[in-house]
């Protein structure tokens, strides 16, 4: 690595770093959330037929949430999308202006 690199490394604050899905080694669903999830046969199929990656992010952006009401609103949000076999809203591609 250049100086420049090395200096940006060792001035990285440890608070900010492990922050991002893929930053994460093990992301699990709350045990409540999933037997909610479940429940929802179209819903479940979909999303046991999606990619790890894919589930992964979902799970971090459900679970990573501070407050149980956002937490619970992400997971209606999920669940809603699997159903209509649809990406969450945050994982969507949009092309401006279109």
């Amino acid at each position: 690595m250049d100086k420049p690199g090395m200096e940006a490394y060792r001035k990285r604050k440890a608070e900010k770093t492990a922050k991002a899905s893929y930053e994460q080694r093990k992301v699990e669903m709350d045990l409540s959330y999933e037997v909610l999830f479940k429940k929802n046969k179209k819903a479940w199929n979909y999303w046991e037929a999606k990619a790890p990656s894919y589930r992964k992010q979902c799970t971090w952006w459900v679970m990573s949430a501070k407050k149980e009401e956002t937490r619970s609103n992400r997971l209606q949000i999920l669940i809603e999308s699997s159903e209509k076999e649809e990406l969450v809203p945050p994982l969507k591609w949009t092309v401006k202006g279109k």
